[in-house]
């Protein structure tokens, strides 16, 4: 039976890739979380430990400047996903990821996603050229 989830899957171009048996594993693979507005998800310089994908709601990226003084540095939508650049690089977290409203998450733990990026070598190109796009418009 699908469910918003899975098509949610279906839609997003990182998933493209996998056959539907694949999906489906991945799909039970993951972890709903739920979090009120203003709950922080990932806290700047923690470890980048999972993968997450935005079923519902805003998550808002965070700075500090060198007063501390927070800056706004985007807002993911639903669809939206992040956690990748830290897994894929082995870097802590450069914002902090906050939620602009209520929000519905699914998670993918460490593990997993590398198994699923070891069985796809396509999926870490399209992940790092998708960073590296990232990259440029930060600094175009």
């Amino acid at each position: 039976m699908l469910d918003l989830h899975h098509i949610m899957l279906d839609t997003i171009p990182i998933f493209q890739v996998l056959s539907p048996q694949e999906k489906e594993e991945l799909f039970a693979s993951f972890e709903r979380l739920s979090f009120h507005m203003g709950d922080t998800i990932i806290e700047a310089g923690e470890s980048g430990e999972s993968f997450h994908l935005i079923l519902a709601g805003k998550v808002r990226m965070i700075g500090k400047d060198e007063d501390g003084k927070e800056l706004n540095f985007g807002l993911m939508e639903a669809g939206s996903h992040f956690g990748q650049e830290a897994l894929l690089n082995e870097q802590f977290q450069e914002h902090t990821l906050r939620a602009s409203t209520k929000l519905e998450l699914l998670r993918l733990s460490r593990t997993m996603f590398m198994q699923m990026i070891d069985a796809h070598p396509e999926l870490r190109v399209y992940l790092l050229e998708q960073l590296a796009d990232d990259a440029m418009r930060k600094f175009l």
